[in-house]
């Protein structure tokens, strides 16, 4: 499923969509408390308004077959609470040449990943050692010459 999983309460139509199927005759949309559908029911691409007392719901699809089979329900959460800052990043920064370096950070209710953010003079400095971030969740990285050594940011539901 795509569209924007981080809304603000009074978004207006906003765009959820699914790979369409030939095999598939009808796409059943069902969706959270202070959500509205516009258009879209029935088919692979819904879309909806967020209403003012919108926190955090479930998104979820149903596709039925020409044949009357259906799917088991596809969901995700959808919400306008952002999480929590992750703590500090645990891990050695001394004497870390030709090593495997261990970091990590505890887990944060209400994220699906982490994007870490690192200077790229930090590859440089090092290439000498294996960086092994560990996490609950999946962790993304991208490089930002403007970024403090390595930052760690929680990705939404």
């Amino acid at each position: 499923m795509s569209g924007a999983f981080a809304q603000c309460p009074g978004q207006s139509n906003q765009v959820f969509s699914v790979p369409s199927n030939n095999g598939i005759s009808n796409y059943q949309w069902s969706v959270p408390s202070n959500v509205s559908i516009v258009s879209g029911q029935g088919t692979p691409n819904l879309t909806v308004n967020i209403g003012a007392g919108f926190s955090v719901g479930q998104l979820c699809v149903v596709a039925t077959s020409n044949c009357g089979v259906q799917s088991a329900s596809r969901c995700r959460t959808i919400s306008s609470v952002s999480p929590a800052t992750p703590a500090n990043i645990v891990g050695s920064v001394n004497g870390i040449c030709d090593q495997t370096i261990s970091y990590s950070i505890p887990a944060i209710s209400g994220a699906t990943g982490y994007i870490g953010v690192f200077r790229q003079a930090l590859l440089l400095q090092l290439q000498m050692a294996t960086i092994q971030l560990t996490s609950p969740l999946p962790i993304y990285l991208q490089p930002d010459r403007f970024a403090l050594l390595l930052k760690i940011v929680a990705v939404p539901v």
